[in-house]
């Protein structure tokens, strides 16, 4: 499965309130990163992204998305614990890197969901600019619900030669955006109009997953 939606919009259907979908396709537009550590080694949380299709450089270091209420000790430790996750693994045909989306990525999140969806459900060229406006505004809203939910990033660099030992800079590949995913923790995260079945609600739930279309099997 390349990309799996369930985004709740109350001005796309009228009679249920939500618009949601489960695709099998992804953004045909690749957006690549450039990353300053070598391929073997693993990045440290301080790495630095560079998209060519933004004028501004993305760090680990960019001002971190922020809910937009008060947090408890509590909350606020968890939310320091997501803002340095980095998880990184190592494939045959390169390395995967995945952590939680900053603002600066943001517009780069709402293409790859919007594009993908509106691919799938056959969407005319003039309705992706307002898709995208709507995924945007879900995004923003559901950030405050941090640190309940996050929305994770993966970026994927190949090793170029792909026998996977990663030798030599020529040997490597410039860093592109692989994915990204919706994981909700519990009740407090929860999306408040998840299609059916309705999962458990103090349970973790993954939804509005996408994958760009080259990096699928």
């Amino acid at each position: 499965m390349a990309a799996t939606l369930s985004l709740s919009f109350s001005s796309i259907d009228p009679q249920n309130h939500r618009f949601t979908a489960t695709t099998t396709t992804a953004t045909k537009t690749t957006r690549r990163f450039t990353l300053s550590t070598p391929l073997h080694k693993p990045p440290n949380p301080h790495f630095k992204l560079s998209s060519s299709s933004h004028s501004q450089s993305q760090t680990l270091t960019d001002p971190f998305i922020k809910p937009g209420k008060f947090l408890t000790n509590s909350e606020i430790t968890t939310l320091q614990y997501l803002e340095s996750y980095l998880y990184s693994h190592q494939l045959k045909s390169g390395t995967v890197w995945v952590r939680v989306m900053r603002d600066s990525e943001v517009d780069a999140i709402v293409c790859l969901l919007a594009d993908s969806f509106a691919e799938s459900m056959m969407f005319p060229k003039g309705y992706i600019e307002v898709l995208r406006f709507l995924v945007k505004q879900y995004l923003i809203e559901r950030r405050t619900s941090m640190p309940h939910m996050a929305t994770l990033i993966a970026f994927y660099r190949g090793n170029g030669n792909g026998n996977g030992d990663g030798d030599g800079d020529d040997d490597e590949e410039e860093m592109q955006l692989a994915g990204t995913v919706e994981i909700s923790f519990d009740k407090n995260g929860a999306n408040a109009n998840l299609p059916s079945p309705t999962p458990p609600r103090d349970s973790p739930y993954i939804c509005n997953m996408a994958v760009d279309k080259s990096l699928r099997r």
